[in-house]
């Protein structure tokens, strides 16, 4: 009869665990990229309508353009604490996310390293089975031997 680890269903849930808890962080890590990217562009944004008020009050603007300019920069500024939060949280979420793929890992490799010492001492089993057997062969063969004599 072959090897068998009993805990074998286990091992293959806790990899399917592993697997999940993999897919979940890379997704975490894909919404935080997203979420940096957004805070990124919010600030280009800013900096670029900010250089485009000041390049236009050098050439002079009336005052209504003046006042649209300034509150159009204040409405961006309004949103960066937000975007800021939102990757903070998603900064946080790729890390819990972390943490829960390397519980997974670890509890996967105490599992594997388990069915490895199974295996190694079905191994040496099945070693000490075949000597016994080839020794009492020998055993039963030399005593036949002695018989003839």
């Amino acid at each position: 009869m072959g090897f068998a680890f009993r805990l074998e269903k286990v091992l293959n849930h806790r990899r399917f665990l592993l697997e999940t808890a993999r897919q979940a962080w890379q997704a975490a890590r894909l919404l935080e990229r997203q979420a940096r990217r957004r805070v990124q562009d919010l600030e280009q944004r800013i900096q670029t309508a900010e250089a485009e008020w000041q390049a236009r009050q050098r050439n002079g603007m009336d005052v209504a353009t003046f006042l649209a300019y300034k509150d159009h920069i204040r409405d961006l500024a309004r949103q960066l604490p937000q975007l800021r939060q939102e990757q903070q949280l998603a900064s946080d979420e790729v890390e819990r996310r972390r943490q829960l793929l390397l519980e997974r890992e670890q509890a996967m490799k105490v599992l594997e390293k388990l069915r490895d010492r199974c295996f190694q001492d079905y191994t040496l089993e099945c070693a000490r089975n075949d000597q016994k057997k080839l020794d009492e062969t020998v055993i039963i063969k030399t005593h036949r031997d002695a018989e003839d004599v």
